[in-house]
């Protein structure tokens, strides 16, 4: 539409040039008086004449775009399922849309003009999210609960700052997206998951004492066909029981209600207690570990009972996916801000697609000759104890047969409270070790 109306514009203009030269040619007298500056000056003044009216109509079309796209925009927000409203630097609301008006249950224009630190009950958190957002100028986002009118909400909170030319935040653009539903059925999961992991242990520890019962002899004599039957039932049952624990330690991290309680201990001696303990796993397989730490003692400050779970599931899928007649390498190197662990076997390949898989939820390899029900949570849970931990896991896997498992935990964790485990002090040793079969 302007196109057409500069061109309109621009052909009246040549026009009125052409009528000016008809005027001069036939009024003789005209001509006379009118000098070539003065008919330069009239072609200056028409050129202004119109350069203005087209400026005038560029500016109404860039009004009217901006009409357009405020309307746009505005109905954008007004109707968005999230409450949307822009404050000043001291949190005085400048516009809210129709959401916050309905959550409020009153009317937008009674909204604005108030200030947000006094609609939040407890504003502190949010005074010091903004004093972080003036100061670095970055978006935020966090997820905390809200009291409004003496109830409390679950929000996600995104911030967004709006800077001036000099690069100050002038302004900031608040998004509150309500999680409540969310909230209330992770709850109930969680809840479920708890009745039934309990429902499922009082059985499952019965059937071991009663195991350990049988085997004990009180009740007679057994067959040694009787005592491998038994025997087979009771590690179904351990088994079992571990897999409840785990189902029910993975949903507990996930919710927040898994406490790390850090102890300083010696990294190398609770390794060589756990590959003792499953020398019948490897028997079986006709597998070896060997360790190669870096000293002979290296210390740390953890979870120990749930590191000795890690460890447990790393080393158990190390033998359980293993080639038969093969050796499996542990390496505990002492870094000097971190300890990182690391297992290597022999084992099928692992395509990338899966690796990137293999930590979550209910994954495991399936290409894989040996299959165990509780891989999908085993690795997940050694994940979630580990990132507790402020430290990170990672699995390798290479074309010529070798997969590493392993993970890096900090020296000193932001969890440690305590004075006494505040630093974790490594006893010296020069002399490495040989490899420890």
């Amino acid at each position: 539409m302007i196109k057409f109306k500069y061109a309109t514009i621009g052909v009246a203009f040549i026009c009125m040039l052409f009528l000016v030269a008809i005027a001069l040619s036939l009024i003789p007298n005209m001509a006379n008086s009118v000098t070539k500056e003065s008919t330069f000056y009239m072609i200056i003044i028409a050129t202004v004449l119109v350069t203005r009216h087209l400026d005038n109509l560029r500016t109404k079309q860039i009004n009217e775009n901006f009409v357009t796209q405020y309307t746009q925009m505005d109905s954008v927000i007004n109707n968005s399922p999230f409450i949307i409203f822009l404050k000043d630097t001291n949190g005085k609301i400048l516009l809210a849309n129709n959401q916050f008006a309905k959550f409020l249950n009153t009317k937008t224009e009674k909204i604005i003009g108030k200030n947000i630190y006094k609609i939040y009950e407890n504003a502190q958190p949010d005074i010091e999210e903004d004093k972080i957002i003036l100061t670095t100028g970055n978006s935020s986002s966090s997820e905390r609960q809200v009291e409004i009118n003496h109830t409390k909400y679950w929000f996600k909170i995104t911030k967004i700052p709006i800077k001036n030319i000099l690069g100050k935040v002038v302004k900031i653009v608040v998004i509150l997206v309500n999680t409540d539903t969310e909230k209330e059925i992770e709850g109930s999961k969680s809840s479920y998951i708890a009745t039934l992991t309990h429902d499922l242990k009082t059985p499952t520890n019965a059937q071991l004492q009663a195991a350990n019962l049988l085997l004990s002899g009180i009740l007679g004599d057994l067959s040694e066909e009787q005592k491998e039957i038994i025997t087979q039932m009771k590690s179904s049952c351990n088994y079992m029981n571990e897999l409840i624990f785990t189902i029910l330690d993975s949903y507990q991290y996930e919710s927040g209600e898994t406490k790390i309680i850090p102890e300083r201990f010696d990294l190398v001696e609770l390794v060589q207690t756990i590959t003792e303990s499953l020398s019948n796993l490897l028997s079986v397989k006709e597998q070896q570990i060997r360790i190669y730490p870096d000293k002979k003692e290296i210390y740390i400050i953890a979870d120990k009972f749930q590191i000795k779970r890690v460890i447990v599931n790393f080393l158990g899928n190390a033998i359980t996916y293993g080639f038969k007649n093969s050796i499996i390498n542990i390496s505990i190197k002492d870094q000097t801000s971190s300890i990182c662990f690391n297992v290597r076997n022999k084992s099928e390949y692992i395509p990338q697609d899966k690796l990137k898989e293999i930590f979550e939820k209910y994954k495991h390899n399936s290409d894989a000759k040996y299959q165990k029900t509780a891989t999908g949570l085993g690795l997940y849970l050694s994940k979630q104890i580990i990132d507790a931990h402020n430290g990170k896991v990672y699995a390798k896997s290479d074309k010529n047969q070798t997969c590493d498992f392993g993970f890096e935990l900090p020296k000193k964790a932001h969890y440690i409270t305590n004075n006494n485990l505040s630093s974790s002090k490594t006893i010296q040793s020069d002399k490495i070790l040989k490899p420890i079969q």
